[in-house]
């Protein structure tokens, strides 16, 4: 709550932040379209047997990975920005002792729901998986793609990947475990 208290205090802030995410958001897409319509372009008749020799699940799931992520944030920002709460529905928040928005509240009585600690779990292990592959396909974007370096550059892309999912991953899991009340 007091996080969500400072951020309402410094509107600079909260409203740059919104617009460098909206527009990194709004690029990314962009880019992501325009490069799914080369490949398109370049290969106009698919193959008659696709065999593929080096892929990943990652790679394999990019397109069809964004889409679910951007549906999820709609959700999201319904659910943490707007006050729809999943299993109470839309509502104002309820106001915390010094009457702000509960935000404290929304998040534990939400992930209480199996369906939303689910859903939000699920598109964390979605993004983690767009987030390798990302983070392993810039690596060779920059040229830095040698037999030497390879394993450490996947490890690293991993890691990445990993720390940031298992954050946003503790919240959830600990309030559907009951270790956040």
């Amino acid at each position: 709550n007091e996080y969500a208290k400072w951020l309402q205090d410094h509107p600079p802030m909260l409203w740059g932040s919104r617009f460098a995410l909206l527009l990194a958001f709004g690029l990314h897409s962009i880019n992501s379209l325009s490069l799914w319509l080369r490949n398109r372009k370049a290969r106009p008749i698919g193959y008659q047997v696709k065999k593929d020799l080096v892929t990943s699940v990652s790679a394999k799931t990019m397109v069809y990975g964004g889409i679910f992520l951007a549906l999820y944030l709609v959700y999201h920002l319904a659910h943490l920005t707007f006050g729809v709460s999943a299993g109470l529905g839309y509502q104002h928040l309820p106001l915390d002792a010094a009457g702000l928005p509960d935000v404290y509240f929304n998040v534990v009585s939400s992930f209480r729901v199996p369906w939303a600690a689910g859903l939000y779990s699920a598109a964390m292990v979605v993004l983690g998986l767009h987030l390798y592959h990302g983070a392993w396909s810039v690596f060779h974007t920059l040229g830095i793609n040698h037999e030497r370096y390879n394993d450490g550059l996947r490890s690293a892309a991993s890691a990445v990947a990993l720390a940031i999912v298992a954050g946003f991953l503790a919240v959830p899991v600990g309030v559907f475990m009951g270790l956040v009340r």
